[in-house]
């Protein structure tokens, strides 16, 4: 399927146009740099947009492979997330290019779920 990024601020998320192949580990990277969300499958650039600021909200879940409507999560991945990374920055294209190129290299090009989020 489609990957897609939410976050509790309008647009209300980013949904890549192209679908993954079924099957396929696939390497999923998303950031937010402040001013503009970005979806990498496989080291690439699918999908971006800029997005406002959100607020420090303690009561709102992070929720890797599944949304959260009114308290309760929903729309589940159906598939194995293997590896969750988190950083305090947004990560740049060539950054998630060398991510992508070391795990394949590697042979570790992993299945992350769609709605991962980059803040610790």
């Amino acid at each position: 399927g489609n990957v897609f990024f939410h976050r509790e601020v309008a647009p209300w998320g980013l949904k890549t146009n192209q679908v993954l192949e079924p099957n396929v580990f696939h390497h999923v990277a998303t950031s937010y740099d402040g001013s503009i969300s970005h979806i990498y499958i496989n080291g690439t650039l699918w999908a971006s947009q800029k997005e406002g600021a959100q607020d420090n909200n303690p009561e709102t879940p992070v929720l890797i492979g599944a949304l959260l409507a009114k308290g309760n999560p929903l729309d589940f991945f159906d598939g194995i997330v293997d590896e969750v990374s988190a950083h305090t920055r947004g990560l740049v294209l060539r950054t998630g290019h060398s991510h992508a190129a070391l795990r394949t290299l590697q042979g570790l090009t992993r299945t992350y779920g769609a709605g991962k989020t980059t803040t610790e």
